[in-house]
């Protein structure tokens, strides 16, 4: 792992001095698209109790208001204004189950809690908001919620267990099962021979009950670069818990060694650009990043491009550097008037672009396109197509030297619920973008080439108008609940205290499906936003 870490490097070093005297040099390399959205959460410190108290009498943070449970055991709540999120806590029989952070996302909330309601018994929430100033985090008084009675039914959902792909590196598999409304996956790292839970990801089916068919996550891009040995298990988790439980978690999957997996690391990356910087010479850095961005895995390239703030930053310092060498101008992105209806112009963000042109000036242009996709108007109720380009001196520009990230209003019409941007490309190909979803309403993604992108969602009640505060739902919202005296079928369940397994096939056979996932991963940390802590309430 190392050795090739630094041939990489040294590789990268020695493109860059051949460039500086004259030698180019190209590489190439095939590069995947990722059918899965990476979503990284930044954790907030939890407050002490007199934190809380001192905090909420000192800037008078406005609590939330409207708390009450739906029918499938989510807590809900009104909030809004200038509070950043919300500190909830869940408890069962006035023990302390679940403590954690939830994002703000318009006024509106509702937060996945069913995951935690498996027993017969009564159920509470509290919640306070919080808001971060300088460095300090304030926060409201805690509101109770009211009391959720939970009798668990006799029947429950059966397991599943994922194993991990022969054929691709990191690529996991599991099989649905049956009456399954979304998945809970868990993440373990095996720590001293033994597995140490580090994080969790929903895996949402996509309309509504799962069946029992092969499912597939593409996982390679979210590790960090260290070797590690990790395990999954998979848990079915129900749409109408009184009428069927959910399922219990599954047995661990095999260990798949993370140092299987080729890559250019972040912190390869952030050198080479520091040795750039070193060398006051950004017209050749910039020929030398490209080159190493070209030898990077399209998802770990999007990893970084999307999610590493430090990166990001470095890149448009060195893209300032740059266009400040070669005489060019960054112009403000061009709205046209029927795309404004969809996002506010003033709220968009490049980076990279200028890495992209010898001279002149460089600007986004953004319009509806001509012509629409028909094959997302039939496939995504909820969607936005727009034309998004690359004008240098008025002129478009679709290949792309240097990757460039992005970071939008999410367009009107759209929610977050499954949230994906679709780019079709000139020659007829496509592929699926899971984009960064910012917790202002925006969301930040990248791209190597320009053309049609198509933004879609699985629910459309929100999405940001232009020019007001964004109302956007959090994405944990789960579907619709089925009517207590429908006829909705209930199948795929088992009776109390059985098991029903869904035996593991060759990812060579069966029905392929694609599950669509949100990830949440604390690597490295002894605490997840997810997870138990037994304690008496106070």
């Amino acid at each position: 792992m190392k050795r090739r870490r630094q041939k990489m490097i040294a590789l990268s070093l020695a493109m860059f001095l051949c460039l500086c005297t004259g030698v180019s040099v190209h590489a190439q390399t095939n590069m995947e698209t990722m059918t899965e959205r990476v979503e990284e959460i930044k954790e907030v410190p939890m407050p002490e109790e007199s934190e809380k108290e001192s905090s909420a009498e000192k800037t008078k943070i406005p609590a939330p208001t409207g708390l009450a449970w739906d029918n499938n055991g989510n807590a809900q709540w009104e909030g809004g204004g200038i509070v950043d999120g919300y500190f909830l806590e869940v408890y069962k029989d006035g023990v302390e189950i679940y403590k954690g952070r939830e994002g703000r996302f318009g006024t509106t909330h509702k937060a996945k809690t069913t995951g935690y309601i498996n027993e017969s018994g009564t159920y509470t929430f509290r919640i306070a908001a919080y808001k971060n100033f300088s460095g300090t985090t304030e926060v409201s008084d805690y509101v109770d919620g009211p009391e959720f009675v939970y009798e668990r039914p006799a029947q429950s959902l059966g397991t599943t267990t994922p194993f991990w792909s022969e054929e691709r590196p990191g690529v996991m598999h599991y099989y649905g099962v049956e009456g399954t409304y979304s998945y809970d996956m868990r993440i373990y790292f095996w720590e001293w021979g033994k597995p140490q839970r580090r994080g969790r990801f929903d895996s949402t089916v996509g309309g509504g009950y799962d069946t029992p068919s092969l499912k597939t996550i593409d996982m390679s891009n979210i590790f960090d670069g260290k070797r590690r040995l990790v395990s999954l298990s998979a848990r079915a988790l129900s749409n109408d818990i009184r009428k069927v439980a959910h399922g219990v978690e599954g047995e661990l999957s095999e260990k798949f060694d993370t140092s299987a997996l080729p890559w250019v690391s972040t912190e390869d990356v952030g050198n080479i650009l520091d040795q750039i910087f070193a060398s006051g010479n950004p017209i050749q850095g910039k020929e030398t990043l490209q080159e190493t961005l070209k030898a990077m895995e399209l998802e770990e390239l999007r990893r970084i491009m999307q999610q590493d703030e430090g990166i990001i930053r470095k890149v448009e310092e060195l893209e300032k550097q740059y266009m400040q060498a070669q005489g060019i101008k960054k112009e403000s992105p061009v709205v046209s008037q029927e795309a404004k209806q969809y996002l506010d112009e003033s709220k968009i963000t490049v980076v990279g672009s200028g890495l992209n042109v010898q001279s002149g000036s460089v600007n986004l242009a953004v319009s509806i396109p001509d012509i629409k996709v028909e094959e997302v108007e039939n496939a995504y109720k909820h969607n936005v197509q727009l034309d998004i380009k690359l004008m240098n001196d008025g002129l478009s520009k679709s290949e792309l030297e240097v990757p460039i990230t992005i970071t939008m209003p999410i367009p009107a019409g759209v929610g977050t619920e499954g949230l994906v941007i679709v780019h079709y490309h000139q020659d007829g190909s496509k592929e699926v973008i899971n984009p960064r979803i910012n917790n202002d309403g925006t969301l930040t993604f990248m791209v190597t080439k320009f053309s049609t992108f198509v933004f879609a969602s699985e629910n459309g009640q929100v999405g940001q108008q232009p020019g007001v505060t964004p109302e956007v739902k959090p994405e944990v919202t789960p579907g619709p609940t089925p009517d207590s005296n429908s006829n909705t079928p209930v199948t795929g369940v088992v009776q109390a205290n059985k098991t029903e397994e869904n035996v593991p096939l060759s990812p060579k056979t069966g029905d392929r499906g694609y599950a669509t996932a949100t990830l949440a991963l604390l690597f490295g940390v002894g605490v997840m936003i997810y997870g138990r802590k037994c304690r008496k309430r106070a």
